[in-house]
């Protein structure tokens, strides 16, 4: 463009060393940050600002070319009459391919979102749009970009001026750390254990179904942000808390700790649990909790542990028990220079109970001594 032909951007070395200066506008990838607001600053402060189409390729390639990030004009009736290398390579097309065609054949609205500029009404009769927009190319490609259109300096009835923001790839990334998450969230929630994690002030940030069927509540999402101390007694809560603080001190792990919840469950109800610290740039941000209901196999254990040190028909101490417990009275004797007596008892004439009333009867004469004996 000569004879004094004033450009609708200016060159894009100068544009390129203020864009560090330009604030409020959101960057695309790096180096791309979109330089529209200074070009049309810049533009609409000159007279008789010439049509958009009547600029030739060669002054559009000047001014547009070497940008990095994508450009193109649009016609004052929404027509593509322009786009940079750079678009072009988005597009995958070259002009011959994309000239004359409408915006809306290759930008969409996202998730029927509709966006235009509300100070210019011709934006939405032409399908130029701002905001999250799916790019529909030649090809069938589809990607997601970002779109900031603007009006030509001399008016809407001269044409638009877009930026293309490629978002494919953070949008893919996002799109995997979703189904990641759902995939995460289905785990835990078909877990039967507990499980939870906790910030560094030992607070729920999240948890599983199980963790929230156990306190009580409907979804997992209602505990968070609480803490121990809303769903336990407070001399409970506060052995809970400072066990945790001290977990995320010293970074060392609590594994397979057997916990007795029976007071709140009311109930016997005995979960193992494990702690481990969660670590971010070497840092301890949290807790990462799991516990398992052992109720039915610490019972088990109990009763199996009773059966072997009492008697089975009386559920006194037997001779195992007794020679136990000697040996500890013996030693703390010794140690502690004390003394101590042992009873031995018999029941007289018991033969003849068993001899005459027969051996039931003497299991329930045995019983009720020990019953007798226990009360003492």
């Amino acid at each position: 463009g000569g004879g004094g032909t004033k450009f609708l951007c200016p060159h894009p070395v100068e544009t390129a060393k203020k864009a560090d200066s330009r604030k409020g506008m959101k960057p695309g990838k790096a180096g791309q940050e979109s330089m529209v607001p200074e070009t049309v600053a810049r533009a609409s402060s000159a007279p008789n600002r010439p049509h958009a189409a009547s600029f030739s390729a060669e002054y559009l390639d000047v001014a547009y070319g070497p940008l990095p990030m994508p450009i193109v004009l649009w016609g004052a009736g929404g027509r593509l009459i322009y786009a940079n290398a750079a678009a072009e390579q988005l597009i995958g097309a070259t002009m011959a391919g994309l000239r004359g065609m409408e915006a809306a054949c290759l930008l969409q609205p996202e998730h029927g979102q509709d966006l235009p500029l509300a100070t210019d009404e011709l934006l939405a009769e032409t399908g130029l749009c701002n905001g999250q927009m799916r790019l529909t190319c030649p090809d069938g490609r589809q990607c997601a970009v970002e779109v900031l259109t603007v009006c030509h300096p001399g008016g809407p009835d001269q044409g638009f001026l877009s930026v293309l923001v490629d978002q494919t790839a953070e949008r893919q990334t996002e799109e995997a750390l979703q189904v990641e998450r759902g995939l995460l969230r289905t785990l835990l929630d078909a877990m039967p254990d507990h499980i939870y994690f906790k910030d560094r002030n030992s607070r729920f940030i999240r948890a599983n179904r199980a963790q929230a069927a156990f306190f009580g509540v409907d979804n997992p999402e209602q505990e968070l942000g609480k803490t121990d101390f809303d769903f336990y007694s407070h001399d409970v809560a506060e052995m809970l808390y400072a066990q945790e603080q001290s977990i995320m001190t010293t970074g060392q792990p609590l594994i397979g700790m057997v916990e007795d919840h029976t007071p709140r469950a009311h109930r016997p109800y005995f979960l193992q649990s494990t702690k481990i610290p969660v670590m971010h740039n070497h840092e301890v941000i949290g807790i990462v909790g799991i516990s398992r209901d052992i109720t039915e196999l610490k019972l088990v254990q109990d009763r199996l542990a009773h059966q072997a040190m009492h008697d089975a028909l009386t559920d006194l101490p037997n001779r195992a028990l007794l020679l136990d417990r000697l040996d500890q009275v013996l030693r703390t004797a010794e140690r502690e220079h004390t003394t101590f007596a042992l009873c031995l008892l018999d029941l007289d004439r018991f033969k003849e109970v068993n001899d005459t009333l027969g051996h039931q009867c003497g299991d329930q004469l045995l019983r009720e001594v020990a019953t007798r004996i226990s009360a003492v």
